[in-house]
């Protein structure tokens, strides 16, 4: 028998921010209460491993945002250990920290899914890009996962 993982689905919402240095404000909903509107993910009470994140861009009116179609080009993570001082924003180099995270895809292309195992009581910074109709380059957030 196959061992289901619980699921937090994800809706990132961009709209139009001239203050942001990608010029766009991401927005994250989820009705799991895991995830704040900045991003930050925290699985630290969760009490789970293997729990599957997956993030779909909404459209906004006729826009639709696109993730590339190889997932190595669409998230990035850079370690964070608890205790230490923040990160640099946005890791800028791809890197999909495979012990801790699992089973990238991209399955069309508004969705990214993804596996983390939960089990490394850390905390990340992530790259989440994405493709803007009309931009010339990738539009990037960068928020945080915090495992238990």
């Amino acid at each position: 028998m196959n061992k289901i993982n619980p699921e937090i689905r994800i809706e990132v919402t961009l709209t139009r921010h001239n203050g942001k240095p990608s010029g766009y404000q991401f927005r994250y909903t989820s009705d799991s209460g895991l995830v704040a509107p900045d991003g930050t993910i925290d699985l630290s009470n969760f009490g789970k491993d293997n729990v599957d994140l997956v993030f779909v861009l909404m459209a906004v009116g006729a826009m639709q945002p696109s993730f590339p179609p190889r997932p190595e080009d669409a998230v990035w993570f850079a370690d964070w250990p608890k205790g230490a001082a923040p990160p640099p924003p946005c890791p800028d180099a791809p890197g999909l920290a495979h012990s801790s995270f699992s089973g990238f895809q991209v399955s069309n292309a508004s969705t990214l899914k993804f596996t983390d195992k939960n089990n490394d009581n850390k905390r990340y910074t992530y790259a989440l890009r994405c493709q803007v109709p009309g931009e010339a380059k990738p539009v990037v957030d960068d928020p945080i996962i915090i495992n238990k």
